[in-house]
């Protein structure tokens, strides 16, 4: 980004670039939840974080270890 020294006036700085940046923050935010989400659900499945995965909401465990 250059400076706003460098643009001509344009009424405030901001918009697109906070929604932008605010924006990818919570999509790196839910991201890291949901990797919190498998690696605690490997946990208690007793599997491999790469057994378990995310979709729809829905933690499922893709491991035959994890059924008896």
């Amino acid at each position: 980004m250059g400076d706003t020294d460098m643009v001509g006036y344009s009424d405030v700085t901001g918009g697109s670039r906070v929604t932008f940046a605010t924006g990818w923050a919570a999509y790196e935010a839910a991201q890291d939840i949901k990797r919190q989400l498998i690696a605690r659900a490997a946990l208690i499945f007793d599997v491999p974080e790469a057994s378990v995965r995310y979709d729809d909401g829905n933690l499922t465990c893709q491991s035959d270890r994890a059924n008896g």
